[in-house]
């Protein structure tokens, strides 16, 4: 039940992380366009930072969750 229940919440953190950088870096975008103009390509180029930030974010948590996993594979086969 415990693996279920981490697989979900890291399910459910991934999900918002994504959309919030995408929502996020593309509402930077179109705030920054309003001062500078060009709208939709600053809006775009915030949308594709807002998505690469997310991924690493991602990434990066799934890193961390796989080496908290061999921890405690390690610690349980001792």
């Amino acid at each position: 039940m415990d693996d279920a229940r981490r697989m979900s919440n890291s399910a459910w953190a991934n999900s918002s992380r994504l959309m919030t950088g995408l929502l996020l870096y593309t509402g930077l975008g179109w705030l920054v366009s309003l001062w500078v103009g060009h709208r939709a390509l600053l809006m775009a180029i915030g949308a594709i930072v807002g998505l690469a930030l997310s991924y690493y974010l991602i990434f990066t948590s799934l890193a961390h969750d796989a080496r908290e996993d061999a921890k405690r594979q390690g610690q349980v086969d001792s």
